[in-house]
């Protein structure tokens, strides 16, 4: 199964700190095979200019090494799930939530709104 892994939980998997998502979460993951959107990787230089985080390549590169992949579809190909997404104005959720919904696969995120507000969102 394909499994999206929202920005702060893709850094707490390069961390190795899977203790911030829950056990049913951790056991998903585990079970599934990894996905960040292309837009995780343009939150992480958000990040890194206002001194939150290491290099962003540093933290992607990592993933790959653990065998999290990154998706291609352009934002394009995620333009007809936006409508679905009047809860948000954040456009990195929109872009990864949209992705998510474009694969038709749960994403693990900690993130309270898409929680409350996406159906295949788990913590």
């Amino acid at each position: 199964m394909k499994l999206f892994l929202d920005t702060h939980v893709a850094v707490a998997v390069y961390e190795g700190l899977r203790g911030h998502v829950s056990p049913a979460a951790s056991d998903t993951m585990d079970r599934s095979s990894l996905f960040i959107s292309p837009v995780v990787g343009m939150e992480l230089q958000l990040l890194h200019e206002i001194g939150r985080l290491i290099h962003p390549s540093l933290i992607v590169s990592g993933l790959a090494s653990q065998g999290v992949r990154q998706s291609d579809e352009s934002t394009a190909d995620l333009l007809p799930f936006f409508a679905r997404l009047s809860w948000t104005r954040d456009p990195f959720d929109s872009l990864i939530v949209a992705t998510s919904m474009a694969h038709r696969a749960p994403l693990v995120t900690r993130d309270r709104r898409i929680l409350a507000n996406y159906a295949e969102a788990m913590n």
